[in-house]
Protein backbone atom coordinates (compact mmCIF):
# COMPACT_ATOMS: atom_id res chain seq x y z
CA UNK A 1 0.00 0.00 0.00
CA UNK A 2 1.33 3.47 -0.86
CA UNK A 3 2.40 5.37 2.22
CA UNK A 4 0.64 8.62 3.14
CA UNK A 5 2.35 11.98 2.76
CA UNK A 6 2.05 12.46 6.54
CA UNK A 7 4.18 9.36 6.99
CA UNK A 8 6.75 10.85 4.64
CA UNK A 9 6.93 14.00 6.76
CA UNK A 10 7.27 11.87 9.88
CA UNK A 11 10.18 9.99 8.29
CA UNK A 12 11.85 13.31 7.49
CA UNK A 13 11.57 14.40 11.12
CA UNK A 14 13.18 11.15 12.23
CA UNK A 15 15.76 11.04 9.42
CA UNK A 16 18.71 11.92 11.62
CA UNK A 17 18.08 9.45 14.43
CA UNK A 18 20.80 7.00 15.36
CA UNK A 19 18.33 4.12 15.33
CA UNK A 20 17.48 4.73 11.67
CA UNK A 21 21.18 4.92 10.77
CA UNK A 22 21.84 1.57 12.41
CA UNK A 23 18.82 0.07 10.63
CA UNK A 24 19.95 1.26 7.21
CA UNK A 25 23.52 0.06 7.76
CA UNK A 26 22.20 -3.37 8.72
CA UNK A 27 19.81 -3.39 5.76
CA UNK A 28 22.61 -2.72 3.27
CA UNK A 29 24.86 -5.32 4.85
CA UNK A 30 22.11 -7.96 4.91
CA UNK A 31 21.20 -7.16 1.29
CA UNK A 32 24.77 -7.46 0.02
CA UNK A 33 25.51 -10.73 1.79
CA UNK A 34 22.14 -12.30 1.08
CA UNK A 35 22.61 -11.62 -2.62
CA UNK A 36 25.98 -13.32 -2.46
CA UNK A 37 24.24 -16.36 -1.00
CA UNK A 38 25.80 -16.44 2.49
CA UNK A 39 26.53 -14.41 5.58
CA UNK A 40 30.15 -14.26 6.79
CA UNK A 41 30.92 -17.12 9.16
CA UNK A 42 31.77 -14.91 12.12
CA UNK A 43 28.66 -12.74 11.86
CA UNK A 44 25.93 -13.10 14.46
CA UNK A 45 22.31 -13.22 13.28
CA UNK A 46 21.12 -9.66 12.66
CA UNK A 47 18.65 -8.19 15.14
CA UNK A 48 15.04 -7.87 14.09
CA UNK A 49 14.70 -4.30 12.91
CA UNK A 50 12.10 -2.58 10.78
CA UNK A 51 14.04 -1.91 7.60
CA UNK A 52 11.58 -2.77 4.84
CA UNK A 53 11.80 0.56 3.05
CA UNK A 54 15.60 0.61 3.14
CA UNK A 55 15.90 -2.93 1.79
CA UNK A 56 13.37 -2.20 -0.95
CA UNK A 57 15.21 0.92 -2.02
CA UNK A 58 18.62 -0.74 -1.98
CA UNK A 59 17.33 -3.77 -3.89
CA UNK A 60 15.78 -1.53 -6.52
CA UNK A 61 19.02 0.40 -7.01
CA UNK A 62 21.06 -2.80 -7.23
CA UNK A 63 18.69 -4.21 -9.81
CA UNK A 64 18.91 -1.07 -11.93
CA UNK A 65 22.70 -0.96 -11.79
CA UNK A 66 22.95 -4.68 -12.58
CA UNK A 67 20.74 -4.30 -15.65
CA UNK A 68 22.62 -1.24 -16.91
CA UNK A 69 26.12 -2.67 -16.48
CA UNK A 70 25.30 -6.32 -17.23
CA UNK A 71 26.63 -7.49 -13.88
CA UNK A 72 25.14 -9.67 -11.15
CA UNK A 73 22.78 -8.15 -8.61
CA UNK A 74 25.19 -9.26 -5.89
CA UNK A 75 28.05 -7.33 -7.49
CA UNK A 76 25.79 -4.30 -7.96
CA UNK A 77 24.84 -4.36 -4.27
CA UNK A 78 28.50 -4.42 -3.26
CA UNK A 79 29.23 -1.58 -5.72
CA UNK A 80 26.59 0.60 -4.09
CA UNK A 81 27.87 -0.22 -0.62
CA UNK A 82 31.45 0.66 -1.65
CA UNK A 83 30.40 3.97 -3.23
CA UNK A 84 28.30 4.86 -0.18
CA UNK A 85 31.23 4.12 2.16
CA UNK A 86 33.55 6.32 0.06
CA UNK A 87 31.49 9.47 0.63
CA UNK A 88 32.95 12.52 -1.10
CA UNK A 89 36.14 10.73 -2.15
CA UNK A 90 36.53 12.76 -5.34
CA UNK A 91 36.40 16.07 -3.50
CA UNK A 92 38.69 14.82 -0.74
CA UNK A 93 41.28 13.62 -3.25
CA UNK A 94 41.20 16.96 -5.04
CA UNK A 95 41.73 18.81 -1.74
CA UNK A 96 44.51 16.51 -0.53
CA UNK A 97 46.44 16.28 -3.80
CA UNK A 98 46.01 19.81 -5.14
CA UNK A 99 47.67 20.26 -8.51
CA UNK A 100 48.87 16.65 -8.32
CA UNK A 101 45.33 15.28 -8.60
CA UNK A 102 45.14 13.17 -11.76
CA UNK A 103 41.64 11.70 -11.80
CA UNK A 104 39.29 9.12 -10.28
CA UNK A 105 36.84 6.59 -11.66
CA UNK A 106 34.93 3.52 -10.49
CA UNK A 107 34.64 0.21 -12.33
CA UNK A 108 31.27 -1.44 -11.55
CA UNK A 109 32.39 -4.76 -13.05
CA UNK A 110 35.22 -5.22 -10.55
CA UNK A 111 33.82 -3.00 -7.79
CA UNK A 112 37.06 -1.01 -7.53
CA UNK A 113 38.00 2.65 -7.47
CA UNK A 114 40.82 3.66 -9.82
CA UNK A 115 42.90 6.58 -8.53
CA UNK A 116 45.22 7.98 -11.19
CA UNK A 117 48.80 8.72 -10.10
CA UNK A 118 50.80 11.17 -12.25
CA UNK A 119 54.55 11.79 -11.74
CA UNK A 120 53.76 14.81 -9.52
CA UNK A 121 51.03 13.05 -7.50
CA UNK A 122 51.66 12.35 -3.82
CA UNK A 123 50.70 8.68 -3.74
CA UNK A 124 50.96 8.45 0.04
CA UNK A 125 48.41 11.27 0.36
CA UNK A 126 46.11 9.52 -2.12
CA UNK A 127 46.37 6.29 -0.15
CA UNK A 128 45.60 8.19 3.05
CA UNK A 129 42.37 9.54 1.55
CA UNK A 130 41.31 6.07 0.39
CA UNK A 131 42.18 4.65 3.80
CA UNK A 132 40.21 7.38 5.58
CA UNK A 133 37.21 6.67 3.35
CA UNK A 134 37.42 2.99 4.19
CA UNK A 135 38.03 1.89 0.59
CA UNK A 136 41.81 1.39 0.43
CA UNK A 137 41.32 -2.35 -0.14
CA UNK A 138 38.93 -1.56 -2.99
CA UNK A 139 41.25 0.96 -4.69
CA UNK A 140 43.77 0.55 -7.50
CA UNK A 141 46.42 3.23 -8.06
CA UNK A 142 47.05 3.59 -11.79
CA UNK A 143 50.20 5.30 -13.12
CA UNK A 144 49.34 7.95 -15.73
CA UNK A 145 51.26 10.62 -17.63
CA UNK A 146 49.24 13.77 -16.95
CA UNK A 147 47.60 15.51 -14.01
CA UNK A 148 43.89 16.30 -14.21
CA UNK A 149 44.67 20.00 -14.61
CA UNK A 150 46.81 19.19 -17.65
CA UNK A 151 44.03 17.04 -19.15
CA UNK A 152 41.46 19.80 -18.55
CA UNK A 153 43.75 22.46 -20.06
CA UNK A 154 44.16 20.33 -23.18
CA UNK A 155 40.38 19.89 -23.37
CA UNK A 156 39.86 23.67 -23.14
CA UNK A 157 42.41 24.17 -25.90
CA UNK A 158 40.51 21.75 -28.14
CA UNK A 159 37.17 23.33 -27.25
CA UNK A 160 38.35 26.77 -28.32
CA UNK A 161 39.52 25.45 -31.68
CA UNK A 162 36.35 23.41 -32.23
CA UNK A 163 33.92 26.05 -30.93
CA UNK A 164 31.93 26.39 -34.20
CA UNK A 165 31.34 22.63 -34.31
CA UNK A 166 30.43 22.53 -30.60
CA UNK A 167 27.88 25.34 -30.93
CA UNK A 168 26.35 23.49 -33.89
CA UNK A 169 26.20 20.39 -31.65
CA UNK A 170 28.40 18.47 -34.06
CA UNK A 171 31.27 17.98 -31.62
CA UNK A 172 31.84 17.74 -27.90
CA UNK A 173 35.03 17.56 -25.87
CA UNK A 174 35.02 15.60 -22.61
CA UNK A 175 37.76 14.62 -20.16
CA UNK A 176 38.08 10.94 -19.33
CA UNK A 177 40.08 9.73 -16.29
CA UNK A 178 39.89 6.19 -17.65
CA UNK A 179 42.11 7.23 -20.57
CA UNK A 180 43.84 10.19 -18.90
CA UNK A 181 43.20 12.43 -21.89
CA UNK A 182 40.46 14.45 -23.61
CA UNK A 183 38.05 12.76 -25.99
CA UNK A 184 36.52 14.58 -28.96
CA UNK A 185 33.07 13.20 -29.75
CA UNK A 186 32.48 14.00 -33.44
CA UNK A 187 29.16 13.74 -35.22
CA UNK A 188 29.22 11.17 -38.02
CA UNK A 189 27.52 13.61 -40.43
CA UNK A 190 30.30 16.23 -40.54
CA UNK A 191 32.18 16.75 -43.80
CA UNK A 192 35.63 15.40 -44.53
CA UNK A 193 37.27 18.80 -44.10
CA UNK A 194 35.70 19.25 -40.64
CA UNK A 195 36.66 15.71 -39.68
CA UNK A 196 40.26 16.24 -40.75
CA UNK A 197 40.39 19.48 -38.78
CA UNK A 198 38.98 17.82 -35.63
CA UNK A 199 41.60 15.08 -35.84
CA UNK A 200 44.33 17.67 -36.36
CA UNK A 201 43.14 19.63 -33.31
CA UNK A 202 43.04 16.43 -31.23
CA UNK A 203 46.58 15.41 -32.18
CA UNK A 204 48.02 18.86 -31.50
CA UNK A 205 46.48 19.31 -28.03
CA UNK A 206 48.92 19.66 -25.14
CA UNK A 207 47.66 16.25 -24.01
CA UNK A 208 46.78 14.49 -27.29
CA UNK A 209 43.07 13.66 -27.50
CA UNK A 210 41.31 10.78 -29.15
CA UNK A 211 38.45 11.28 -31.65
CA UNK A 212 35.33 9.12 -31.40
CA UNK A 213 32.61 9.21 -34.06
CA UNK A 214 29.07 9.26 -32.66
CA UNK A 215 25.56 9.42 -34.10
CA UNK A 216 24.32 13.02 -34.60
CA UNK A 217 21.45 12.55 -32.13
CA UNK A 218 23.91 11.85 -29.30
CA UNK A 219 25.07 15.48 -29.36
CA UNK A 220 21.61 17.06 -29.55
CA UNK A 221 20.95 18.14 -25.95
CA UNK A 222 17.92 20.21 -24.94
CA UNK A 223 16.59 21.49 -21.60
CA UNK A 224 13.73 19.53 -20.03
CA UNK A 225 11.40 22.23 -18.80
CA UNK A 226 5.28 19.12 -17.09
CA UNK A 227 2.48 16.89 -13.59
CA UNK A 228 3.35 14.22 -11.36
CA UNK A 229 4.50 14.54 -7.78
CA UNK A 230 3.27 16.55 -4.84
CA UNK A 231 4.30 16.49 -1.18
CA UNK A 232 2.91 17.94 2.01
CA UNK A 233 4.94 20.40 4.03
CA UNK A 234 7.79 20.74 4.66
CA UNK A 235 8.90 21.78 1.20
CA UNK A 236 11.58 19.43 -0.18
CA UNK A 237 13.66 18.70 -3.26
CA UNK A 238 12.19 16.58 -6.04
CA UNK A 239 8.63 18.00 -5.98
CA UNK A 240 6.86 19.83 -8.76
CA UNK A 241 6.97 23.62 -8.78
CA UNK A 242 4.80 25.91 -10.93
CA UNK A 243 5.24 29.46 -12.12
CA UNK A 244 2.66 32.17 -12.48
CA UNK A 245 1.35 32.63 -16.00
CA UNK A 246 3.60 34.58 -18.33
CA UNK A 247 1.70 36.55 -21.03
CA UNK A 248 3.93 35.11 -23.76
CA UNK A 249 5.05 31.70 -22.49
CA UNK A 250 2.17 30.62 -20.24
CA UNK A 251 2.95 28.44 -17.21
CA UNK A 252 6.31 26.87 -16.51
CA UNK A 253 6.55 23.59 -14.61
CA UNK A 254 9.84 22.30 -13.24
CA UNK A 255 11.25 20.48 -10.21
CA UNK A 256 12.64 21.79 -6.92
CA UNK A 257 16.29 20.78 -6.63
CA UNK A 258 17.38 21.48 -3.08
CA UNK A 259 16.66 23.76 -0.17
CA UNK A 260 19.38 26.32 0.57
CA UNK A 261 20.28 29.23 2.83
CA UNK A 262 22.72 32.11 2.64
CA UNK A 263 24.84 33.81 5.26
CA UNK A 264 22.06 36.09 6.55
CA UNK A 265 19.70 33.17 7.04
CA UNK A 266 17.44 33.77 4.04
CA UNK A 267 15.96 30.61 2.57
CA UNK A 268 15.84 29.56 -1.08
CA UNK A 269 14.82 26.75 -3.39
CA UNK A 270 17.43 25.85 -6.00
CA UNK A 271 16.36 24.82 -9.50
CA UNK A 272 17.48 25.15 -13.13
CA UNK A 273 18.09 28.68 -14.37
CA UNK A 274 16.24 28.18 -17.66
CA UNK A 275 13.05 27.32 -15.74
CA UNK A 276 12.80 30.93 -14.59
CA UNK A 277 13.09 32.65 -17.96
CA UNK A 278 9.95 34.77 -18.33
CA UNK A 279 8.31 33.46 -15.14
CA UNK A 280 8.08 35.55 -11.99
CA UNK A 281 6.06 33.99 -9.13
CA UNK A 282 6.43 30.35 -8.15
CA UNK A 283 4.54 27.91 -5.97
CA UNK A 284 4.59 24.25 -4.95
CA UNK A 285 1.17 22.57 -4.67
CA UNK A 286 0.70 20.50 -1.53
CA UNK A 287 -0.70 17.01 -1.55
CA UNK A 288 -3.82 16.38 0.49
CA UNK A 289 -3.32 15.98 4.21
CA UNK A 290 -1.60 19.24 5.10
CA UNK A 291 -2.98 22.57 6.32
CA UNK A 292 -3.49 23.82 2.79
CA UNK A 293 -5.59 21.90 0.30
CA UNK A 294 -4.01 20.50 -2.83
CA UNK A 295 -3.59 23.23 -5.41
CA UNK A 296 -3.18 26.05 -2.91
CA UNK A 297 0.25 25.01 -1.76
CA UNK A 298 3.21 27.12 -0.87
CA UNK A 299 3.50 30.41 -2.78
CA UNK A 300 7.17 30.91 -2.16
CA UNK A 301 7.95 34.00 -4.15
CA UNK A 302 10.21 35.36 -6.82
CA UNK A 303 13.62 34.46 -8.25
CA UNK A 304 16.46 35.94 -6.22
CA UNK A 305 19.05 34.94 -8.80
CA UNK A 306 18.90 33.06 -12.09
CA UNK A 307 21.43 32.59 -14.85
CA UNK A 308 21.68 30.63 -18.09
CA UNK A 309 25.15 31.09 -19.53
CA UNK A 310 28.38 29.27 -20.17
CA UNK A 311 29.05 29.65 -16.44
CA UNK A 312 25.91 27.93 -15.14
CA UNK A 313 22.26 26.96 -15.56
CA UNK A 314 20.95 27.45 -12.04
CA UNK A 315 18.62 29.64 -10.00
CA UNK A 316 17.57 30.43 -6.45
CA UNK A 317 13.93 31.26 -5.67
CA UNK A 318 13.13 33.07 -2.42
CA UNK A 319 11.23 31.00 0.16
CA UNK A 320 9.47 33.44 2.51
CA UNK A 321 7.44 32.74 5.66
CA UNK A 322 4.30 31.17 4.14
CA UNK A 323 6.34 28.09 3.26
CA UNK A 324 7.42 27.52 6.83
CA UNK A 325 10.89 26.37 7.74
CA UNK A 326 12.54 24.55 4.86
CA UNK A 327 14.23 21.23 5.49
CA UNK A 328 17.29 19.46 4.13
CA UNK A 329 15.34 16.58 2.61
CA UNK A 330 14.39 15.27 -0.82
CA UNK A 331 11.63 12.89 -1.81
CA UNK A 332 12.53 9.50 -3.32
CA UNK A 333 9.78 8.69 -5.80
CA UNK A 334 8.94 5.04 -6.06
CA UNK A 335 9.31 4.07 -2.41
CA UNK A 336 7.97 7.44 -1.17
CA UNK A 337 10.61 8.13 1.43
CA UNK A 338 11.98 11.43 2.68
CA UNK A 339 15.75 11.23 2.23
CA UNK A 340 17.85 13.33 4.59
CA UNK A 341 20.51 15.38 2.77
CA UNK A 342 23.94 14.73 4.26
CA UNK A 343 25.92 17.03 1.98
CA UNK A 344 27.11 17.97 -1.51
CA UNK A 345 29.75 15.82 -3.20
CA UNK A 346 31.69 15.69 -6.45
CA UNK A 347 30.59 13.11 -9.05
CA UNK A 348 33.04 10.86 -10.89
CA UNK A 349 32.78 8.46 -13.85
CA UNK A 350 31.31 5.16 -12.70
CA UNK A 351 29.24 6.64 -9.84
CA UNK A 352 25.71 5.20 -9.86
CA UNK A 353 23.23 7.90 -8.89
CA UNK A 354 19.55 8.84 -9.20
CA UNK A 355 17.50 11.85 -10.26
CA UNK A 356 14.21 12.86 -8.66
CA UNK A 357 12.01 14.60 -11.22
CA UNK A 358 8.48 15.99 -11.27
CA UNK A 359 7.63 14.07 -14.46
CA UNK A 360 9.97 11.10 -14.70
CA UNK A 361 10.04 10.26 -10.99
CA UNK A 362 13.06 8.29 -9.78
CA UNK A 363 15.51 7.63 -12.64
CA UNK A 364 18.96 6.15 -12.05
CA UNK A 365 22.11 5.62 -14.09
CA UNK A 366 25.89 5.70 -14.19
CA UNK A 367 27.96 8.89 -14.56
CA UNK A 368 29.66 8.82 -17.96
CA UNK A 369 31.60 12.10 -17.64
CA UNK A 370 31.98 14.63 -14.82
CA UNK A 371 32.69 18.39 -14.74
CA UNK A 372 32.73 18.79 -18.52
CA UNK A 373 31.34 21.38 -20.92
CA UNK A 374 28.07 20.44 -22.67
CA UNK A 375 26.45 22.39 -25.51
CA UNK A 376 22.70 22.67 -24.90
CA UNK A 377 20.15 24.11 -27.34
CA UNK A 378 18.02 26.62 -25.41
CA UNK A 379 15.20 28.75 -26.83
CA UNK A 380 17.72 31.57 -27.23
CA UNK A 381 20.20 29.31 -29.03
CA UNK A 382 23.03 26.90 -28.18
CA UNK A 383 25.20 27.53 -25.12
CA UNK A 384 28.22 25.50 -23.99
CA UNK A 385 27.57 25.15 -20.24
CA UNK A 386 30.56 24.42 -18.00
CA UNK A 387 30.65 22.16 -14.92
CA UNK A 388 28.15 19.59 -16.15
CA UNK A 389 27.84 15.86 -15.46
CA UNK A 390 26.55 13.38 -18.06
CA UNK A 391 24.56 10.43 -16.73
CA UNK A 392 23.23 7.42 -18.61
CA UNK A 393 19.64 7.82 -17.41
CA UNK A 394 16.20 8.81 -18.71
CA UNK A 395 14.48 12.11 -17.96
CA UNK A 396 11.32 13.88 -19.13
CA UNK A 397 10.01 17.37 -19.73
CA UNK A 398 9.33 18.92 -16.33
CA UNK A 399 12.29 17.23 -14.61
CA UNK A 400 14.56 20.27 -14.98
CA UNK A 401 15.79 21.58 -11.66
CA UNK A 402 15.48 18.30 -9.79
CA UNK A 403 18.31 16.90 -7.66
CA UNK A 404 20.85 14.27 -8.69
CA UNK A 405 21.81 12.22 -5.63
CA UNK A 406 23.26 8.97 -4.46
CA UNK A 407 23.06 7.09 -1.20
CA UNK A 408 20.12 5.96 0.92
CA UNK A 409 18.09 7.08 3.92
CA UNK A 410 21.24 7.54 5.98
CA UNK A 411 23.78 8.75 3.41
CA UNK A 412 22.14 10.92 0.77
CA UNK A 413 24.51 13.22 -1.09
CA UNK A 414 23.56 15.73 -3.78
CA UNK A 415 25.75 16.02 -6.88
CA UNK A 416 23.92 18.18 -9.44
CA UNK A 417 20.82 20.05 -10.63
CA UNK A 418 19.18 18.40 -13.63
CA UNK A 419 19.12 20.74 -16.63
CA UNK A 420 18.80 18.83 -19.92
CA UNK A 421 18.66 15.54 -21.80
CA UNK A 422 19.35 14.14 -25.25
CA UNK A 423 19.53 10.96 -27.25
CA UNK A 424 22.40 8.60 -26.62
CA UNK A 425 23.60 5.11 -27.34
CA UNK A 426 24.00 4.29 -23.64
CA UNK A 427 22.10 1.34 -22.21
CA UNK A 428 19.14 3.42 -21.02
CA UNK A 429 18.77 5.06 -24.42
CA UNK A 430 19.33 8.63 -23.21
CA UNK A 431 21.93 10.88 -21.64
CA UNK A 432 20.86 13.30 -18.90
CA UNK A 433 22.78 16.44 -17.97
CA UNK A 434 23.25 17.91 -14.50
CA UNK A 435 24.88 21.17 -13.45
CA UNK A 436 27.19 20.40 -10.54
CA UNK A 437 25.67 21.39 -7.19
CA UNK A 438 28.94 22.61 -5.68
CA UNK A 439 29.20 25.25 -8.43
CA UNK A 440 25.56 26.23 -7.97
CA UNK A 441 26.35 26.86 -4.29
CA UNK A 442 29.48 28.82 -5.15
CA UNK A 443 28.03 31.00 -7.92
CA UNK A 444 24.67 31.68 -6.21
CA UNK A 445 26.27 32.38 -2.83
CA UNK A 446 24.20 29.84 -0.89
CA UNK A 447 24.69 26.57 0.99
CA UNK A 448 22.48 23.52 0.48
CA UNK A 449 20.53 22.84 3.67
CA UNK A 450 21.71 19.71 5.44
CA UNK A 451 19.71 17.52 7.79
CA UNK A 452 22.72 16.98 10.06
Amino acid sequence: MTRSEDEQAHDADAGGSRGLRRAVRMALAVLAWSLLGAMPAAAAPPPLVETGAAVTGASSLAGGLAAEQHISTAQAALDLQTQSSAGNIAGELQSALGTGYAGLWFDPVTGRFHIDIAPSTNRAAAEAVARGAGVLAESTFDPVSSTWAQVQAAAKQAERQLAPLELAQQASVITDPRENRPIVELSSDVGQMQSDNANRVARSASVPASVVEVAPRELQIRPAACSFPYCDAPLRGGVRINSSEDPNKGFSQCTAGAMATESRGYQYILTAGHCLQGSRYWNAPYAWGSANSRGQGCAFGVPAAAEVSSRMDAAAIGAPGPCGSIRGIIVEWGIFEAYAVHGVVTAYPGLYECHQGASGGNQCGTVEAANVSTTITYESGPIAVEHTDRVCATSRAGDSGGPWQYGNLEWTYLTAIHIAAGSSSCSHGQVSIGFEMEYAERFLGVSVTRSF
